[in-house]
């Protein structure tokens, strides 16, 4: 039963999606290009924030520690890479020369897809070693 709803939702979506998605997200106005520059700003500030903050606490083990560290270094990184992208885009690059740019800065998923990898093993090593010092938050399905 869910097979059929996932595919009925798989075949309502395959007709309003778009037929081409693109790693690098383009914008129709300038507006709104800086708005979205300015978010990868922000981001930016806010991992590397996050960062220090991991580094300064001492409220993680060693492996939650170091895959927290990488995970927001990795998303800062990407921020860093993303924002870039934006200005290089071949929207925006006039000069031929350097279009063989255009698989390098449309491949961000690299840094971007281990930075969400390393927040899942942190949150999951962190989410288990609560769980072993202190039974009581287990989640019991039996009373359900």
């Amino acid at each position: 039963m869910i097979l059929v709803k996932f595919l009925g939702l798989y075949i309502i979506f395959s007709f309003i999606a778009p037929s081409c998605v693109y790693a690098i997200q383009e914008h129709l106005g300038i507006e709104g290009l800086i708005a979205h520059e300015l978010a990868h700003i922000l981001l930016l500030f806010a991992m590397c924030d996050f960062a220090y903050r991991v580094l300064r606490a001492h409220l993680f083990d060693k492996k939650e520690k170091r895959c927290f560290l990488s995970g927001a270094v990795l998303f800062a990184l990407w921020n860093i890479w993303a924002f870039v992208a934006h200005l290089l885009h071949p929207a925006n690059i006039i000069n031929i020369k350097f279009k063989w740019l255009i698989p390098l800065i449309t491949s961000d998923h690299i840094l971007l897809v281990p930075s969400i990898i390393c927040f899942y093993f942190a949150s999951n090593a962190l989410v288990k070693n609560r769980l072993d010092n202190d039974p009581r938050l287990m989640y019991d399905r039996d009373k359900d």
